[in-house]
């Protein structure tokens, strides 16, 4: 992984989207469970999420050519949700390949006696709907945590949208590692899953000690249009 210092907190990062913006996402969201905020090519981009909705802000301009931002609205049942809180202390290794694990469709907070990877027609055709940075950063990720966010779409062929974000605290190279913090989500517009947590002691090449995850799955109600301010 090639890790990039970031100048800015999620918090800077949001006080920089226009007043607007923050309001229009927080009278969408309901009441607020997760969220991110990062600059990106063009400004800053967020991802946020709520009880009523996913908001994904992205930079955009406007018709006078001057930087905007466009909301996408993914809307939830609020009566859907199902949440999995778990730290995973599994060797050294077992999620830093890479390879996204395939694990049985199964409902959180179960457990199977198949292992990541049993399903390798799924796992194939699931990782060809991920660009590789994606792919590669849910390498991270203990084999469950893999397996909750994924399970929902192995079988199903509609378009996913995705992505994550993921930043250190610390020094990957002192004897303590670093701190890996780090968001995901997938949609097919039809359900939503959703990771967030920490990583200790993690070293390049390694991986994390330990985790402190937490998975929501949630099913989606049709979609708003897009809004651009």
């Amino acid at each position: 992984m090639r890790w990039t210092d970031n100048v800015a907190t999620r918090e800077e990062c949001w006080q920089r989207l226009s007043v607007g913006v923050r309001e229009r996402t927080a009278d969408r969201l309901g009441t607020l469970i997760e969220w991110w905020a990062k600059e990106s090519d063009g400004g800053i981009s967020a991802v946020a999420l709520g009880t009523h909705a996913l908001i994904v802000v992205s930079p955009t301009v406007n018709s006078a050519g001057l930087p905007a931002s466009k909301l996408l609205t993914v809307n939830l049942d609020e009566q859907s949700f199902r949440t999995v809180r778990f730290r995973d202390t599994s060797p050294r290794g077992v999620a830093t390949t890479g390879r996204v694990a395939a694990g049985p469709a199964t409902a959180p907070g179960q457990h199977s006696g198949e292992r990541p990877g049993d399903r390798p027609s799924s796992a194939s055709s699931l990782s060809t709907r991920l660009d590789p940075g994606m792919t590669g950063l849910l390498g991270l990720l203990p084999a469950r945590a893999q397996q909750l966010l994924q399970d929902p779409f192995l079988d199903s062929g509609d378009e996913l949208r995705f992505d994550c974000y993921t930043y250190l605290t610390g020094v990957v190279r002192s004897l303590s590692g670093a701190t890996i913090h780090t968001w995901y989500y997938l949609t097919d517009h039809r359900t939503l899953t959703f990771c967030a947590g920490v990583g200790h002691d993690y070293h390049d090449g390694i991986g994390a000690a330990s985790w402190e995850l937490t998975c929501w799955r949630v099913n989606v109600v049709p979609r708003q249009a897009t809004n651009t301010r």
